[in-house]
């Protein structure tokens, strides 16, 4: 009695051919696309908060912007004042109305007497904060004193 080895046991219940079963190539799109979904969901969380952190590194830039600029008016000229960005790198100056591309509001707010147990100072604080339009979430936050006699 001859000894038949597996191979050939298997080329006759195949009938000779070779390559893979429906079922093999099955399971090989099955762990290639949950493959292909992992690697979709981290590029998308990674987008996200690209987005994120760029819009809280403009928010951080147009509050020390205002900020400058209410140190720049001076203690006399300073005043209460709302500004509308669209967050490009172009823009100094924002929009006193808000426009259909606007991304965040700068509200720049003076308060006087801002030194309650030596109101002799004459001190104004100035506090400005960033929004974001999108969701209306406060982004920035950052304030100053200013003096009459200046720094």
């Amino acid at each position: 009695m001859k000894h038949r080895s597996n191979r050939s046991q298997f080329n006759r219940i195949t009938g000779g051919q070779k390559g893979f079963t429906l079922i093999e190539m099955l399971v090989a799109a099955l762990i290639l696309s949950v493959a292909l979904m992992s690697m979709i969901g981290v590029w998308t969380f990674s987008l996200s908060s690209t987005g994120a952190t760029d819009d809280y590194q403009i928010a951080a830039s147009l509050s020390h912007m205002a900020m400058e600029q209410a140190k720049r008016d001076g203690y006399y000229f300073a005043a209460d004042k709302s500004s509308y960005f669209t967050g490009t790198t172009a823009e100094i100056d924002g929009s006193p109305t808000q426009l259909p591309d606007s991304r965040f509001r700068v509200d720049t707010t003076i308060y006087t007497g801002a030194n309650p147990v030596r109101p002799d100072l004459e001190l104004k604080a100035v506090v400005v904060t960033v929004t974001r339009l999108r969701d209306n979430k406060q982004l920035a936050t950052c304030q100053t004193y200013l003096s009459a006699g200046g720094i």
